[in-house]
């Protein structure tokens, strides 16, 4: 993991004191905004007046100062209604949220919303506005979505949805969980390892504290330090449940049981604090304080939005109570506790108002400009890891100012300057240097780039959510206005790159979509305000999407946000919060009803389902969504006339030779094109032959190809142990230079599987071994190693080995894209580069000179993130379908060792006409050789039918039925 020195924070923190204080404006000297635009400056409001605490951690992050001054520029007096906006007619009038929510903002007065004239000079406080408009809520309300009416579902607003919901269950006696030493120990690690870094406000003397309690029996007494250790061991669990989803495309069963153990461990731990937490308002204190404040971050891992709410504001009430009177006893960790909550809570809290800007503010906004910045605090054993804690906490909260700020100037109920086309696009300009500013002084384990690279850490991945999120709500107005009806009017933009701010805009909401990922903390603690933040950025890309001049910046990747939305809140669904959230379930419907995702969906459900129940092969799946949209997404260069070729195609076989450990590879249209290819390039000159099992596909389903194409015999060898060869057998086979009635052996071909059953690595290592060193003549090249690695994924999957030690074994492979991994074709041909370079020429001479390979190549790719984490639940699916049949009284023919099933109707006198009927009959798809193949989009109801229809058809025959006994065609591949 990248860390930050010490000595290096207190670069940084230095840089950002400097940088904050040199975009001061006097009202004098332009601004560097107002400068580059040729404006006079306006902006000439006073420096923050507050000193600064002794500790430079307490200026760090103030990059919004010209924020200050900017707001001056807005005249107390300006209000919307007198812009000259007010005789337009504005297409975003109706875009405000329901208007009878209105009603509660009369009764709490904040100071934006109490009194503008004497409040818009008081801009050191970076405050979110009740009623802002530029909540999802609000963006659904915009006309463009009129064509949309599933979109806006049933109208209800989102409190009300939440309001709906039924109560959190507790059982009225939990029982304590038993547990050990070292389980206490790994879940107060991993709340230090998570929670505790996010809102760094439990010292390690207090985790000492916890862990000398916990370790010598759970209390059972009512105390506050019994519901800390609690509500501690909750989070802890909680966490674990939540953790390494980063790059997890699909956890398999194993997983997701794991997980939901962790998470439901910790439900039982909150039970039991909530059943202590009476305490906690009892009394007026640090520790107190902390229990509100996780319970508040227990609730938000529940995605129960009001809950939070309700326990942030308790949190934030008591933090500006004990934050306004100075403690009697000098307790200076208890003091850096409550600072570090209150701006925990300024964080969550302006992040749920956001979305909820009818919610009552707690207040804390108004008075944070008075709260010192965290200072010293003993948070982690480790000092690097302190100090990155205190980084990355110091990062968001600069960020929250900053995006209050962004919503306030631009979005504020009245005052906003987002409709108001000679005010914004300063305001846009000057909002994003500070953003660039911020982004800039990130320490090197937050940094990122803004493209859809995976970031360094998952803190910085975390950041650059923030970031995007930022710049999209930034650039919105110019969105906004290129939508209106003012600029459907003139159709000429009045604003100067009015259409490139638009694209920045675009660019924005589309990476925010496409790099979330599952981020612990995103997880854990922000799924909610996660799922409305990606619901306002696919709005706001379908609203673009229908205007011709904004829909050539969206181009296909909007098609790629739907399916990868869906999947991440699926899996976070199953694996931590359970699926109580109507909230979640909106978004969920919002990409389900999404124009991008409909198309793709509807064309593809239909055939998944044919699949879902055809056990003839693993070929039959059909591309997924996620594949469809890589499709879109793919290069479409001439893979043989562009120089460079095909990217897509290129990025495949880079990713084949990463996997498999060899030099080189290259794309072929099937993996009977590769397998020739391949034996073509290894064979020179007759007389030669090949060696291979006799049931081997290049021998069997290639159509004679090989003594076509290469002028080979083959040499067909039956396994003694009547399932793979073995050394023995090829010893017993080979066939030497020197005997002029027998073609020399020149190459040895081996399959990765055979009808399920896998040729083991340690049995390949030893033929290799022999075949290498076998003698040849002289000037005779070296016998060759082929691999038909057609399941080859398979097969290292069943055994728990690597693919690399795998194909190290063999001089050449060809990787079939279809078989198992799912993709709709094509094959990847594995070797040394000078091998490579020759089956080029080969490949050209069968055809296989494909000109946009990339379309097919990205579905590979794809198609790898996709299906291969879930072989292992595959297997174990056949495996438990073989059990079941040989419980019904089938003998299996060969044993289930991955992927298949291999029914013995011959030896069971069962017609395979009779076979195919019954399970015809079912709606099941089968061959007539007994052979079933379980692939990824096999359905549990479609495996039950099938050993339903072959119980009846056992029971008939044991009956005396007549069974048919038809000559049926039907082969396997």
């Amino acid at each position: 993991m990248l860390v930050v020195p010490a000595r290096q924070g207190w670069v940084i923190y230095q840089k950002l004191d400097s940088l904050a204080d040199s975009d001061r404006c006097d009202g004098n000297n332009p601004c560097a905004t107002c400068a580059s635009i040729g404006h006079d400056c306006t902006y000439g409001s006073e420096a923050n007046s507050r000193s600064k605490n002794d500790l430079i951690l307490e200026s760090v992050l103030r990059v919004e100062k010209t924020l200050h001054e900017l707001r001056s520029a807005i005249p107390a007096g300006v209000q919307l209604a007198n812009s000259p906006q007010t005789n337009r007619t504005n297409s975003f009038s109706g875009s405000s949220p329901d208007l009878n929510l209105r009603r509660q903002s009369h009764a709490i007065h904040t100071p934006t919303s109490q009194d503008q004239r004497e409040n818009v000079n008081n801009f050191e406080n970076a405050v979110l506005d009740s009623m802002h408009t530029s909540t999802t809520e609000s963006i659904l309300q915009w006309p463009h979505f009129d064509v949309f009416p599933l979109l806006r579902h049933d109208g209800d607003s989102i409190f009300y949805l939440e309001q709906a919901r039924p109560p959190l269950a507790v059982a009225s006696n939990p029982m304590y969980p038993y547990v050990d030493a070292e389980d206490i120990t790994s879940m107060l690690e991993a709340f230090e390892r998570n929670i505790n870094f996010w809102y760094p406000s439990m010292s390690q003397e207090q985790l000492g504290n916890l862990r000398a309690t916990l370790q010598t029996g759970m209390p059972s007494e009512d105390t506050v330090h019994s519901c800390l250790c609690l509500l501690t061991l909750a989070l802890g669990c909680a966490s674990q449940a939540a953790e390494d989803l980063r790059f997890t495309a699909e956890p398999d069963a194993a997983e997701k049981d794991r997980r939901l153990r962790k998470r439901k461990l910790g439900d039982i731990y909150f039970q039991l604090a909530l059943k202590k937490l009476h305490v906690a308002h009892l009394q007026v204190d640090s520790g107190s304080t902390q229990c509100l404040f996780f319970t508040a971050l227990y609730f938000a891992s529940l995605v129960r939005p009001l809950q939070a709410w309700e326990y942030l504001s308790a949190t934030a009430t008591r933090c500006m109570l004990l934050l306004s009177y100075p403690p009697n006893t000098h307790d200076d960790e208890a003091e850096e506790r409550i600072r570090r909550i209150f701006w925990s809570c300024y964080i969550l809290e302006s992040d749920y108002m956001a979305e909820l800007s009818a919610c009552p503010p707690s207040g804390i906004a108004r008075v944070e400009s008075s709260i010192p910045l965290p200072s010293t605090y003993h948070t982690h054993p480790s000092e690097i890891v302190e100090e990155e804690s205190s980084l990355y906490f110091l990062a968001c909260i600069s960020m929250r100012r900053l995006l209050n700020r962004v919503h306030q100037l631009l979005y504020a109920k009245d005052t906003g300057a987002a409709f108001d086309h000679t005010r914004f696009p300063r305001i846009v300009a000057e909002l994003q240097r500070q953003l660039d500013d911020w982004r800039e002084v990130l320490p090197a384990s937050f940094s990122f780039s803004i493209d859809t690279e995976e970031a360094a850490t998952a803190a910085g991945g975390f950041l650059r959510q923030r970031y995007l999120t930022c710049k999209g709500v930034i650039y919105r107005p110019y969105l906004m206005w290129m939508l209106s009806s003012s600029y459907a009017e003139t159709r000429v933009p009045p604003i100067p790159d009015a259409m490139q701010n638009c694209k920045l805009c675009l660019d924005a909401c589309l990476l925010h979509a496409l790099d979330l990922r599952g981020f612990p903390q995103t997880v854990l603690i922000d799924t909610w305000i996660c799922s409305l933040s990606m619901s306002g950025a696919m709005l706001i890309i379908l609203a673009a999407s229908h205007v011709p001049a904004l829909k050539e910046f969206i181009g296909s990747r909007a098609t790629l946000v739907g399916s990868h939305l869906e999947k991440l809140f699926r899996n976070w669904r199953e694996v931590s919060f359970g699926g109580d959230s109507p909230s979640v379930d909106r978004i969920n419907g919002l990409v389900r009803e999404s124009p991008f995702t409909t198309r793709i969906h509807e064309k593809i459900q239909p055939a998944k389902a044919k699949a879902s129940r055809d056990f003839r092969s693993d070929v039959v799946t059909v591309p997924v969504e996620e594949m469809m949209e890589a499709i879109l997404a793919a290069s479409v260069n001439d893979d043989i006339y562009d120089a460079e070729g095909d990217p897509s195609a290129k990025a495949l076989e880079a990713k084949m030779v990463e996997l498999t450990g060899m030099e080189a590879a290259l794309w072929a249209v099937s993996d009977t094109q590769g397998n020739q290819i391949c034996l073509r390039t290894h064979l020179t000159q007759p007389p030669h032959s090949v060696l291979c099992d006799y049931r081997a596909h290049i021998q069997c389903w290639e159509s004679g190809a090989l003594p076509v194409i290469s002028q080979a015999t083959v040499t067909t060898v039956h396994p003694k142990n009547g399932i793979h060869l073995t050394l023995e057998d090829v010893k017993a086979n080979m066939i030497a230079d020197g005997n002029i009635h027998f073609p020399p052996t020149r190459v040895v071909s081996l399959e990765s599987t055979l009808s399920g059953t896998v040729l083991p690595l340690a049995e390949a290592r030893a033929i290799a071994d022999y075949v290498r060193s076998f003698p040849v003549s002289e000037g005779s090249r070296p016998v060759a190693m082929h691999l038909d690695a057609a399941r080859v994924i398979d097969s290292v999957v069943a055994q728990g080995v690597s693919l690399k030690d795998y194909a190290a074994c063999f001089d050449s492979m060809s990787i079939c894209l279809a078989k198992g991994i799912g993709a709709p074709m094509g094959s990847v041909i594995v070797g040394s580069k000078r091998f490579i370079e020759r089956c080029k020429y080969y490949r050209k001479m069968l055809g296989g000179g494909t000109r946009q390979p990339g379309m097919m190549a990205a579905a590979a790719l794809s198609a790898f993130e996709y299906t291969v984490p879930q072989f292992p639940a595959i297997h174990a699916l056949a495996k438990r379908a073989g059990s079941q049949l040989e419980d019904t009284g089938y003998r299996l023919a060969l044993p289930a060792q991955s992927n298949m099933v291999v029914l013995d109707l011959a030896g069971m006198d069962i017609p395979g006409a009779a076979y195919v009927q019954y399970c015809a009959d079912a709606a099941v798809a089968v061959f007539p050789n007994g052979r079933l193949v379980f692939h990824h989009q096999t359905s549990e109801e479609a495996v039950a039918d099938l050993v339903n229809a072959l119980k009846r058809l056992l029971q008939a025959k044991k009956d005396g039925k007549a069974l048919n006994n038809e000559t049926v065609q039907g082969g396997c591949s």
